[in-house]
């Protein structure tokens, strides 16, 4: 099965790049379907100096171009083929469950929309861990002593304070009949 992981942003961050891989087979199909409209032809992951970078089978890696990416940019997304219309054979993102939380968000509103928001949200940022990166997460201390990093009202530093000086003074001298929110 083809499957798609975010690679880098693209045109000012309004596109993002990803990284395709499947079988040789699925490569090819997914190159003859994506790229057959393409003036330059297909677009391969590849090095600064702009040889291509294969992948362990011997393939090159292309690319998926988008400009509606999903919410993680860790995890694979399996790549999913448009049967029909003027689509038809491409290969895309399958944005179903994403498109879904957000319409029922919007339609429901208040809090219940807002919390149905929150935990979609959660859900798909959510990646799995691998068991080495899983050591990285282990919050205990050797010791056994927790610092308490909570921070309170009266913690005020100077450079806060400042800065909500310079914020007062941008407010005060906003030019006359600008609209200013105190």
């Amino acid at each position: 099965m083809l499957k798609a992981k975010f690679l880098r942003m693209a045109k000012g961050g309004t596109q993002a790049i990803y990284e395709v891989q499947g079988t040789s087979s699925e490569l090819s199909t997914y190159v003859a379907n994506n790229f057959k409209n393409s003036p330059q032809g297909p677009v391969y992951k590849s090095s600064i100096n702009g040889e291509a970078i294969l992948d362990s089978n011997g393939n090159k890696t292309p690319l998926l171009f988008t400009s509606f990416p999903m919410p993680n940019k860790t995890q694979w997304y399996p790549l999913y083929q448009t049967l029909t219309g003027p689509n038809a054979g491409m290969f895309s993102l399958d944005k179903a469950d994403l498109q879904f939380a957000m319409l029922v968000a919007k339609s429901t509103g208040g809090d219940f929309g807002q919390e149905f928001a929150r935990q979609q949200v959660a859900s798909f940022l959510e990646a799995p861990v691998s068991q080495s990166m899983s050591s990285l997460l282990d919050l205990d201390s050797e010791d056994g002593i927790e610092e308490d990093l909570t921070a309170t009202a009266t913690e005020e530093t100077d450079e806060s304070a400042s800065s909500d000086a310079a914020f007062d003074e941008v407010e005060t001298t906003a030019p006359k009949g600008a609209k200013v929110s105190k």
